[in-house]
């Protein structure tokens, strides 16, 4: 059950942090990890 979790959240995570945070402007990292 936390195998899809994780495959959810490690993209997100690698995409808001490759594309920064200016890209957004609120990056999902802060939305999955407050």
């Amino acid at each position: 059950m936390l195998i899809i979790p994780i495959l959810l959240v490690m993209p997100a995570l690698v995409v808001s942090t490759y594309f920064g945070i200016g890209y957004y402007g609120v990056p999902p990292v802060t939305i999955l990890v407050p």
